[in-house]
């Protein structure tokens, strides 16, 4: 269930690619769904800090979403999230922010370019909202850049999509999208290495072995 300028609502078993809003068909659920995220939206600590136990910590720091003291020196682009808290809000937009990815590629997929540039605007605009409330945090760099390479514009994404590589070097998203627009700025020796690291990811998801 989504909330926004329109509620969407999704069967995601039987429709994974999130392409028939079921909400005018299903309001009665809809409603339910809107009121229950209301509910959690309103919660005090939605947009506040809150502490966490250890493994909760832990699972967030794989996650990306939680750094040590240690990650944060040195680096302006880490978050600047005391060790073992997390804010409640920017978790949401992030997790938000790449499911909107995902379904831009879907959208691609399935030869939908209007519902695609809808889908482009609408993590544009969470990243945005990211980036407001937490300038630092190193999903922005990751998520802007996909947004603006899938909107064709190749020179802004550049720079995203390089710091974003640094911050996030196992992503196949990433490099396939350095390839193109290193080609396009007529950086061939870097795209010749973006393509090369690439075909190494590609070939450990293939092969993990």
């Amino acid at each position: 269930m989504i909330e926004g300028a329109e509620v969407e609502l999704y069967d995601l078993e039987k429709d994974p690619d999130e392409s028939d809003n079921r909400a005018a068909l299903e309001r009665d659920v809809a409603r339910e769904l809107s009121e229950r995220l209301a509910a959690v939206q309103s919660a005090p600590d939605w947009s506040e800090t809150r502490s966490v136990g250890p493994e909760e910590s832990e699972l967030l720091m794989a996650l990306g979403y939680v750094v040590s003291d240690n990650a944060l020196e040195g680096d302006p682009f880490a978050p600047g999230l005391p060790d073992a808290r997390v804010r409640v809000a920017d978790v949401a937009l992030i997790s938000e922010g790449e499911r909107l990815l995902r379904r831009v590629l879907a959208a691609r997929r399935a030869g939908k370019p209007e519902r695609r540039v809808e889908l482009l605007g609408k993590a544009r605009g969470v990243y945005e909202e990211l980036r407001r409330r937490d300038p630092n945090n190193p999903h922005i760099p990751y998520g802007l850049a996909l947004v603006e390479f899938g909107s064709g514009n190749c020179a802004l994404a550049l720079p995203l999509l390089e710091r974003a590589a640094e911050l996030h070097p196992f992503r196949l998203p990433l490099f396939t999208a350095l390839v193109q627009c290193y080609r396009e700025a007529g950086r061939y020796s870097d795209a010749e290495q973006a393509q090369a690291v690439l075909a190494s990811l590609t070939e450990q998801v293939l092969d993990p072995d």
